[in-house]
């Protein structure tokens, strides 16, 4: 059996005492599902290195699932599924080409950063621009809250 000890706080409480003022959940990892109450998973990614250092393949997140209209926040990781492709990633129109295959390889979901956010007056949505951290170009298109499928909550670092 898995299981890892989470300390929930909005402060780093536990660091400033030996005794915990926070509250602490046990989470068993082997009942993490799609279907549970909080609506969270467990994601692992491969190791492409556009996320080095912060995701690579000894690490897991734990991800939400997003709704159609959530809004997301510069500096968020999030888990996508764009619509479209082209080979002009300076054009916006559909995100970068090369990004298909690792589409495919990536348990058919990208997961970069957001680095950028707008809202197009046309549409009436709002649009993030994605990046790896290790990426020298953002991913060359604008995505909307519908192509998120899931934002990163927190990172959990497997020790082999």
């Amino acid at each position: 059996m898995f299981s890892i000890n989470l300390f929930i706080s909005a402060n780093p409480c536990f660091i400033k005492s030996k005794k915990p003022a926070c509250a602490v959940s046990n989470l068993n990892l082997n009942n993490l599902s799609d279907t549970n109450p909080y609506n969270f998973r467990l994601m692992n990614y491969l190791p492409t290195g556009s996320m080095i250092p912060l995701l690579n393949d000894d690490t897991l997140g734990l991800v939400s699932k997003t709704n159609e209209d959530q809004e997301f926040f510069v500096g968020d990781v999030v888990s996508y599924v764009p619509t479209k492709f082209d080979a002009s990633p300076g054009d916006m129109e559909g995100c970068d080409i090369s990004l298909e295959f690792i589409l495919k390889k990536n348990y058919n979901h990208i997961s970069h950063r957001i680095i950028d956010k707008r809202w197009d007056e046309e549409l009436e949505e709002r649009k993030y621009l994605p990046k790896g951290d290790q990426n020298a170009l953002h991913d060359g298109c604008f995505i909307t809250s519908k192509e998120i499928k899931y934002k990163l909550e927190m990172l959990i670092k497997i020790k082999n």
